[in-house]
């Protein structure tokens, strides 16, 4: 029979959990047994109770009475053979902590409006006080009428998120907006602290050596170039979110469930417009970078010590196959610059940061951060680029081993994926979001639409054979 329980705002969620497996509900009065009594009867509930064990039978009486409990607890046993503890176990289990903090000379409603607007976002209940409530938690402050205080109950799956943090290990151009975690926080009371290691690869091998004593819970930013190597390392434990299932097709690695994307974008060469002419237009396929006529104008990364320099060079032995070596021989007699990584090339021998190099491997988000950041600002991108050259990088996020964190490591690679994570990406790492949920900032709309299957190499063949392919790199192209 459908019913509907009356309980205090302060007793356990298992109720709510328990009722709606039975096809029922549970309504919620303000603390103390008269507001409950009340409720009951302003909507016919025949079953009311509290926290403390209190139970209001209608059909007995409206009052909390220990004998009705009694009785219905051993009605519910005499139904089957099960201890009492086995029918205890097959309920909902929640931790409930309570405290009480002094605001001796603090103005209480003052206090509670400043709760209520710091946690807008949540639903908020404040029939008696401010109860914020989560699907499966909920926090409830309510002023003491008799003492300077403000009583504190919250109850959730587990109390090990009570003041907790979980550790975040990225690589070094990791960044969001300010406060974006605290987002996170707000809504499980879990710190996130974030550890920058290096590049990918030092990010990788870092936490590869600290396998049995992780620096941190989770993982961000190790992409397609290093996910293999990360996988055989055995350093992540499975874990597939809820929110996986809006996530973009072809972006999650089918062979495991081990990391989540989060982010992609593509590596690609980049011009710079006014260099360049209808007399003498800029390339406009990998194979114009041969020319002659665009000797020593380009400059790129190497693989060695460079995620995007690995990039072009995955994208050349995917275009070229068998023949790519020719390519850089070919390129490198073009006069081709190498640096040691990204900044040094974009900032230093690019126009961009006042070079003389008019071609560049870098981003196909660089024309965008063109746009946004040129001072004094212009309307049309300086920089432009190659489609063909392009090679797809996604990041991955995944749970550590060793983690002792492990629930809130979960929550975070969730909150990575939610909506609000995956919308702040842009405009920070000039990456896309992986959520097709996510609304992409006005400046992003233009992003190329580059085709999936343009120079693709599988994580495992990149792992199996990039040792190899970077020292005929250095052979070829550095002595």
């Amino acid at each position: 029979t459908e019913e509907t329980f009356v309980t205090n705002l302060s007793t356990s969620l298992a109720l709510d959990k328990l009722a709606v497996t039975k096809n029922c509900s549970v309504e919620r009065a303000a603390i103390g047994e008269i507001n409950v009594v009340n409720k009951m009867n302003d909507i016919g509930s025949n079953l009311g109770g509290v926290g403390n064990g209190g139970v209001i039978l209608k059909e007995c009486h409206l009052g909390r009475d220990s004998l009705v409990a009694v009785t219905m607890v051993l009605n519910r046993m005499s139904q089957s053979e099960s201890s009492l503890s086995s029918i205890f176990n097959t309920l909902p289990h929640f931790k409930i902590v309570k405290d009480k903090i002094s605001i001796k000379g603090i103005d209480k409603d003052h206090l509670l409006s400043r709760a209520s607007d710091l946690f807008y976002k949540v639903k908020q209940n404040k029939i008696d006080g401010i109860k914020f409530i989560w699907d499966n938690k909920w926090v409830h402050l309510r002023a003491s009428n008799t003492e300077p205080i403000i009583r504190i109950y919250a109850e959730a799956p587990t109390d090990k998120i009570k003041g907790s943090s979980v550790t975040l290990l990225t690589h070094d151009s990791f960044a969001v907006s300010e406060g974006l975690f605290d987002t996170f926080t707000s809504e499980t009371v879990i710190t996130v602290e974030q550890l920058s290691v290096g590049d990918t690869g030092q990010l990788i091998s870092s936490s590869i050596l600290t396998k049995k004593s992780p620096l941190g819970d989770v993982i961000f930013g190790i992409d397609n170039t290093f996910l293999s190597r990360a996988l055989n390392a055995d350093i992540f434990s499975p874990y597939t979110s809820s929110l996986e299932s809006k996530i973009i097709d072809g972006l999650t690695y089918e062979k495991s469930d081990y990391l989540t994307p989060i982010d992609y974008g593509h590596v690609c060469v980049n011009y710079w417009k006014s260099s360049f002419s209808d007399s003498f237009p800029p390339p406009s396929t990998i194979n114009d970078l041969l020319d002659p006529s665009y000797g020593s104008l380009l400059v790129v990364q190497n693989p060695e010590t460079s995620s995007p320099g690995l990039a072009f060079l995955l994208a050349s032995i995917s275009y070229f196959g068998s023949d790519w070596v020719n390519f850089w021989e070919l390129l490198t007699k073009n006069g081709v610059s190498v640096t040691s990584d990204w900044e040094s090339s974009y900032y230093g021998d690019f126009i961009a940061g006042g070079g003389k190099k008019a071609i560049v491997v870098s981003y196909a988000s660089s024309p965008i951060a063109e746009l946004i950041y040129s001072d004094p600002p212009v309307e049309v991108s300086p920089t432009g680029i190659i489609e063909d050259t392009c090679f797809k990088q996604i990041e991955y996020a995944g749970i550590l081993k060793n983690t002792q964190k492990r629930h809130e490591a979960e929550l975070l690679i969730d909150f990575l994926l939610s909506r609000e994570f995956q919308e702040d990406i842009p405009l920070n790492m000039f990456m896309m979001p992986v959520s097709a949920e996510a609304s992409l900032p006005s400046q992003f709309t233009n992003y190329p639409s580059i085709a999936k299957d343009l120079n693709t190499i599988s994580p495992a063949e990149i792992e199996t054979s990039r040792n190899n392919w970077t020292e005929i790199w250095t052979e070829t192209v550095l002595r």
